[in-house]
């Protein structure tokens, strides 16, 4: 099984924790699989790993067919879809579960501790053992 860490905005991740956004959508394709890790930092002003979820599937779909059937577990109004989705044909979906909200936040400056040369990823990393976060991750 793989870990990796992935960049949501605070709203987006509020809708996960509270189990309504059941899909995070990303406009490029994901090299994840069912099973894996997903920790999930909440960018600023929270700026921290704020919750741990479990991939449920990872699969790339026209993007009219994502909205029409997969817009309830989004929290996104169409046009806010619209505007991500930039005319792209394509979009990867990442169903999660088994969300978990962290007890004690990991934040930036405490990762940045670990490794001076963290900085939030754009799109997703993966998290390998040989890196610095990994065994803090674990024991969470």
């Amino acid at each position: 099984m793989t870990a990796a860490l992935i960049s949501i905005h605070p709203r987006h991740v509020k809708n996960i924790i509270d189990g309504c956004k059941t899909i995070e959508l990303r406009s490029r394709t994901v090299r994840l699989n069912e099973g894996d890790t997903l920790w999930i930092y909440s960018t600023k002003p929270t700026g921290a790993i704020v919750a741990v979820a479990t991939i449920d599937f990872v699969f790339a779909q026209n993007s009219e067919s994502i909205w029409k059937n997969y817009s309830d577990n989004l929290c996104i109004s169409r046009s806010e879809y619209l505007d991500y989705c930039d005319d792209r044909s394509v979009m990867t979906l990442i169903g999660l579960k088994n969300v978990r909200k962290i007890q004690s936040l990991l934040t930036l400056e405490q990762i940045r501790d670990l490794d001076s040369e963290f900085t939030p990823p754009q799109f997703y990393s993966k998290i390998t053992p040989d890196k610095k976060i990994y065994h803090t991750l674990e024991n969470l």
